[in-house]
C-alpha cells in the first residue's frame, strides 16, 4: 500500500486539528482572576467578589484576620456586607477555592455615628441612595 503512510499522517493531523478546535471552544479557566472590592464604612465592611471560575458563594471572608479571626461565607450574589466591626484598621483577607487567597488587604472601619445612620436610611428609603454617606450602604 503506497498511500498507508500518507493516510496514518492524515489521521493524526485531523485528530490534532480537532482537539485544538476543541481547546479554543472551552473556556479556559486557568487564566480566570477574581476581582476582588473591599470597602470600608462605618463599624462595618464590604466585600465584592466577580470573575470566579467556580460558584461565588464557595469563597470565604475574614473581615479581620489580625483580631478575631473568621471566616465567613461568600453570599451567592458576590457581595458580603459585614456589621459590627471594631473601628481601625482591619487586614481583611477573601479565600476561593481553586484560587487560594484572591485578596489581601488593609482597610480602615470608621467609628459609628447615630446621626449620620438615621440619615443614611432616610435617604436609601426614599430611593436616594447615591446620598448615603457610608460607601458599604451603596
Amino acid at each position: 500500500m503506497p498511500y498507508g503512510r500518507d493516510v496514518t499522517v492524515s489521521r493524526v493531523l485531523a485528530v490534532v486539528m480537532a482537539a485544538g478546535t476543541l481547546a479554543l471552544a472551552v473556556p479556559s479557566f486557568a487564566n480566570a482572576a477574581a476581582t476582588v472590592q473591599v470597602i470600608g464604612g462605618r463599624e462595618r465592611i464590604k466585600v465584592t467578589v466577580s470573575g470566579t471560575q467556580y460558584p461565588v458563594e464557595h469563597c470565604l471572608v475574614d473581615p479581620d484576620a489580625d483580631g478575631r479571626t473568621q471566616s465567613i461565607p461568600m453570599r451567592p450574589n458576590g457581595i458580603l456586607r459585614v456589621d459590627n466591626q471594631r473601628p481601625g484598621a482591619h487586614r481583611v483577607m477573601v479565600w476561593c477555592p481553586q484560587g487560594g487567597v484572591v485578596y489581601r488587604g488593609q482597610v480602615d472601619v470608621q467609628p459609628g455615628n447615630p446621626a449620620l445612620e438615621l440619615q443614611d436610611q432616610l435617604f436609601a428609603a426614599t430611593g436616594s441612595g447615591d446620598r448615603v454617606s457610608d460607601p458599604t450602604l451603596r
